[in-house]
């Protein structure tokens, strides 16, 4: 037996095509209200994400700056401490120096605190260079040794 296959009829096949274009229409306008709705939803609620985060993260920012400020004022307060500890033993080791060698000590002085030059301390102190190097050396190697 023979099957015959129908031909579909013209106005089915407008039905057709009029779906399709309808479809086509549909997305060609954009999405639906609920759709739309939806977006801008998701939207502006990952904008209020990436606000707070951006916020957040500024604040962890002033946070580690302020931290890294307090920190490294710390460490300045310390170094001073330290520096003013270590300028006060310099100035008792200087004066029990003055006590063994006056002249040893005040040549360091010069030399240390007045930036004089050795032909220069010679001069002012009506020593030869070879005397202020040999007080000067002396002086060092009693310093370093009181200090240690």
């Amino acid at each position: 037996m023979k099957k015959t296959t129908k031909k579909p009829s013209k106005q089915s096949e407008k039905k057709t095509v009029s779906k399709k274009t309808s479809s086509h229409k549909a997305q060609a306008q954009g999405p639906t209200f609920e759709e739309a709705r939806e977006e801008a939803l998701t939207h502006e609620g990952a904008g209020r994400w990436a606000e707070a985060a951006e916020t957040w993260a500024r604040a962890g920012e002033v946070a580690t700056s302020r931290v890294d400020r307090i920190k490294a004022a710390g460490a300045a307060a310390a170094a001073k401490v330290r520096a003013d500890a270590k300028a006060v033993a310099l100035d008792q080791a200087l004066d029990q120096l003055q006590q063994q060698d006056a002249r040893a000590a005040r040549v360091m002085e010069m030399h240390c605190f007045a930036g004089m030059q050795r032909d220069e301390i010679a001069v002012a102190m009506a020593l030869s260079v070879p005397t202020v190097d040999r007080d000067l050396r002396f002086a060092r190697a009693w310093l370093n040794r009181a200090m240690a």
